[in-house]
């Protein structure tokens, strides 16, 4: 947290500053907005947090809005709202609005803005990265954008890009190595673990959130067991919740994405893009679709050559997360779903 700690730091002596928080679903970028609101408030800073739903785009710049007029006690009076240019073709004075109140604001007291999945920004949304930072940036606000690279498409990249000239810090939220592992692993059910703890802790391909989960799991099902200080792996079996949550993820994808999976878990971890290619009868260009649709969904996990699967590459590595696997296993179907 040293980054966000340094950028609330300039917004206490009346300067601002830019955080952009990177990674993949899971990997604790909303923990991590979660941990900076909780430092400004200690530091006296006034807090905005506000998040992007890829499902509904109908209120331009609803992010914003919901970080500046939301919460018990928003950063702006709610009254302002009455009297904003809320049209489309109004969306420059719209802007200008917004910043004239978020500089008196800021002049008042500092400001911690938080966005989440900024990967769903639409055009109002990015007019507004475009235009507000570069303008306010000479005032107490920290500005912090948290994104999904791998399903943020080439205009909102660009666009968080830009804000490299304003002296943007940027984190890159990567998966937890071993030794990370062994220690939320041993946090979590007060112990050290085994052997076979570890090897089915790997399954969460270094995703924080997805670890958890299969570990709080694994206890529910009493299937770790803790005595004197260790912990022991009672039975190798990935936890109800975890399946469950796989199924419902694979259920809103589509046909042929959830045909991919099926095969994906006939190959087993491990597995190229060609050779699912070949198994679906498949070409690149048409396998492209619903990789990328598994990968934004966690479902999938690159392991070799870096955005190789969104080039179409045949020699790329790619991996169907562990609980994916399982849950893909035990539902029984997977006959049926091979087939074109």
């Amino acid at each position: 947290m040293g980054v966000i700690g340094e950028a609330l730091m300039q917004a206490r002596s009346g300067r601002g500053a830019v955080v952009l928080v990177e990674g993949r679903s899971g990997f604790g970028k909303t923990r991590f907005l979660d941990e900076a609101a909780s430092m400004a408030g200690r530091a006296g800073i006034r807090v905005g947090s506000g998040t992007i739903n890829s499902g509904n785009q109908i209120v331009p710049l609803s992010a914003l809005f919901a970080a500046l007029f939301d919460g018990p006690e928003p950063l702006l009076d709610r009254r302002a709202l009455r009297h904003l240019h809320s049209l489309p073709e109004q969306r420059y004075w719209m802007l200008e609005e917004l910043a004239a109140l978020l500089e008196q604001a800021a002049l008042d007291a500092p400001l911690l803005l938080c966005h989440d999945d900024m990967q769903w920004a639409d055009g109002a949304c990015l007019a507004g990265v475009r235009t507000l930072p570069p303008r306010l940036i000479a005032l107490p606000i920290v500005w912090v954008f948290a994104f999904r690279p791998d399903a943020a498409p080439a205009d909102v990249r660009h666009e968080l890009s830009r804000l490299d000239r304003l002296g943007a810090q940027r984190l890159v939220m990567r998966p937890l190595d071993e030794a990370a592992v062994a220690q939320v692993i041993a946090d979590t059910v007060s112990g050290d673990p085994d052997a076979a703890l570890l090897e089915i802790a790997e399954r969460a391909h270094g995703s924080p959130f997805l670890l958890v989960e299969m570990l709080l799991g694994l206890l529910e099902e009493g299937l770790i067991r803790t005595e004197a200080g260790h912990a022991r792996l009672v039975e190798a079996r990935l936890p109800t919740r975890v399946r469950d949550s796989m199924r419902d993820r694979l259920a809103r994808m589509s046909g042929l994405a959830r045909q991919a999976a099926s095969v994906a878990s006939v190959l087993g971890f491990r597995f190229s893009f060609e050779q699912l290619g070949a198994m679906l009868d498949l070409s690149p260009a048409v396998l492209l679709g619903p990789v990328e649709e598994l990968l934004r969904a966690d479902l999938l996990v690159e392991l070799h050559a870096p955005r190789s699967c969104r080039a179409g590459r045949p020699d790329a590595t790619i991996a169907l997360a562990g609980a994916s696997h399982g849950a893909l296993l035990d539902h029984g179907s997977i006959g049926e779903q091979v087939a074109l």
